[in-house]
């Protein structure tokens, strides 16, 4: 529910400023699991409404998964 509600927020703050694109860009993760869950249910939104998804991608993700779930996946070096 906590999720759906973030998920939600973003994606007003997005269309009300007119954003093309998302970055999301974590350090740390502590669950993993609810990351790719997060991923899962916001990118499909955002795509809808013409909206990139970038993920920058750190150590504590598999780079595969994550991939495959949004537009972009930028590795910070």
């Amino acid at each position: 529910e906590e999720r759906k509600q973030v998920i939600n927020n973003i994606y007003t703050k997005l269309i009300e400023n007119n954003y093309k694109v998302l970055n999301i860009n974590f350090e740390k993760i502590n669950d993993i699991n609810s990351f790719y869950r997060f991923l899962i249910e916001l990118t499909p939104l955002l795509k809808e409404a013409g909206i990139k998804t970038v993920v920058t991608y750190n150590k504590f993700m598999d780079e595969e998964k994550v991939s495959k779930i949004v537009d972009y996946l930028v590795k910070d070096e």
